[in-house]
């Protein structure tokens, strides 16, 4: 079981400062993380790594609007996957536990821009900032499944120093990959974006954030599929800014755990 006790969760509010490109319009206040982490009890003085989970799905869903169902848990109550395992297995060993929601989710602000530049700079900072505390041994390590996957992969596109590890689960590698086969999209790819940007939006003040990929995005499928005998997919960076791995392959040194099905068709 492990030699300590924990504590948490405990809130943090990570600040990011993004690209002039990333700058969101109609809400003056800064792009901030939302981190919730679980710390062992362990001696004074001892550092200690932490493995985190970062996605949108904390509180996210129906806001009790009829035939739609609650919300999810908030990132405050370990994911009954991922979450409640590193807490139970890992924690009590000397490990930090953290979950970070992805900008426009939860507790975090800014726009959710599906995987693009704003998400990644994000999520860079948040691990940036796990591997920079005082109780920090400096070594963080990602995993995660589906969109949880991805995050994974994002993280070491332009990777902080401090990322050492990534365990990737059937997280795609690009969005544009995930769609598209010789040319031809899934019928999903019109809706991906709408659906992802609708689902995260409350009626709050800080849904008055606007960011350039909140229009593009939506639009980007259509204009692929009209335009692409015309070069419809290079009207604009949107599905480059969305392809991690050649980054990743460029950029990061760290280790990769790749966890993956024969028959994970959604990604």
């Amino acid at each position: 079981n492990g030699t300590y006790n924990w504590t948490g969760p405990t809130e943090h509010f990570v600040e990011v400062d993004l690209p002039a490109s990333e700058q969101d319009a109609g809400y003056p206040e800064p792009a901030l993380m939302h981190v919730a982490l679980w710390m062992p009890d362990v001696p004074e003085g001892l550092k200690i790594p932490v493995i985190a989970t970062v996605h949108p799905y904390y509180d996210f869903g129906g806001e009790g609007a009829p035939g739609a169902g609650e919300d999810s848990n908030p990132n405050t109550v370990p994911d009954a996957g991922v979450g409640a395992w590193v807490l139970d297995q890992f924690v009590p060993h000397g490990y930090a536990l953290a979950q970070i929601s992805t900008f426009g989710t939860g507790k975090s602000t800014h726009c959710q821009d599906v995987k693009g530049l704003g998400e990644q700079t994000g999520i860079q900072a948040a691990v940036d900032w796990l591997g920079e505390q005082e109780w920090s041994n400096g070594n963080v390590g990602l995993v995660g499944k589906s969109y949880a996957g991805t995050t994974n992969w994002e993280a070491a596109q332009n990777p902080s120093e401090h990322l050492k590890t990534i365990v990737p689960i059937s997280g795609s590698i690009g969005v544009q990959q995930m769609f598209y086969r010789n040319g031809s999209s899934e019928a999903r790819a019109m809706l991906y974006d709408v659906l992802y940007q609708g689902a995260t939006t409350d009626p709050t003040e800080d849904d008055m954030r606007m960011c350039s990929d909140d229009i593009i995005g939506p639009i980007s499928p259509f204009t692929t599929w009209l335009g692409a005998g015309m070069g419809g997919d290079q009207w604009n960076d949107y599905w480059d800014e969305r392809y991690h791995l050649q980054d990743v392959l460029d950029n990061y040194q760290g280790s990769v755990y790749l966890v993956w099905g024969f028959q994970d068709w959604n990604v």
